[in-house]
């Protein structure tokens, strides 16, 4: 089932999913679960990167 709420803004969904991913890791003890969800985390950041870079370049 799909959520109602939109989000708008691809970044702050991203800063709020690397968040959710990151509090999901503290909870969880499993080796294989800290690759995975290390993982996730890593390449939302290198997205969340790039779109904050072409947000500063459209800004200037």
């Amino acid at each position: 089932m799909r959520r109602r709420e939109k989000r708008s803004d691809p970044i702050e969904y991203l800063r709020l999913r690397i968040d959710m991913l990151a509090e999901e890791r503290i909870k969880n003890d499993g080796e294989v679960a800290h690759m995975v969800l290390d993982k996730c985390c890593g390449e939302l950041s290198y997205i969340l990167e790039m779109l904050e870079r072409q947000e500063a370049e459209k800004n200037q």
